[in-house]
């Protein structure tokens, strides 16, 4: 893959944007069970208040945004408290990337995210071979592949150092 060859680029959020990082008022979790996002989300604020950037993940957009790469977040998100929580995350952390919440798309299915990237696609009227994921989902990471799309593994970002040059 060549980045200068990647015209619309995908980054999930959950442990490609921010490494996860939840106060539950026991202590710091890197996951939560799906009642206690839900709980989490809607009682006690911004629980991403806590999350971190990516520092290999930066160095990636940054590289992507110098080919001038469309970059969006594409997350996956059932609990409407945790959206708001998202965009701010995104747009506090990664501003000179994503510059408003309409570059935050989410679908309420993983499933759904090639979904949205071929309708993306199709809206630049682009081929599937100039479309980046950045996931961390392994399941996600063959399925997008399958379909054609180049791909990078939150692994293989952290062992290289963030640098597709």
């Amino acid at each position: 893959m060549k980045l200068d060859e990647i015209k619309l680029a995908f980054f999930d959020l959950d442990c490609v944007l921010a490494v996860p990082r939840f106060d539950t008022g026991t202590g710091i979790k890197c996951a939560l069970t799906d009642y206690s996002w839900f709980k989490s989300c809607n009682m006690h604020g911004d629980v991403y208040r806590d999350c971190v950037p990516i520092p290999q993940t930066k160095k990636l957009l940054e590289q992507l945004s110098k080919t001038g790469t469309k970059l969006y977040v594409l997350t996956h998100e059932t609990n409407s408290g945790a959206y708001f929580n998202k965009v701010n995350f995104v747009l506090t952390h990664y501003r000179e990337y994503f510059r408003t919440y309409e570059q935050v798309l989410f679908v309420s299915k993983k499933e759904q995210k090639s979904e949205l990237m071929n309708i993306l696609c199709d809206k630049y009227g682009l081929m599937r071979k100039q479309r980046l994921l950045v996931e961390d989902t392994y399941n996600t990471c063959i399925t997008a592949s399958n379909e054609g799309y180049s791909v990078i593994h939150i692994s293989e970002l952290l062992l290289n150092g963030g640098d597709f040059s």
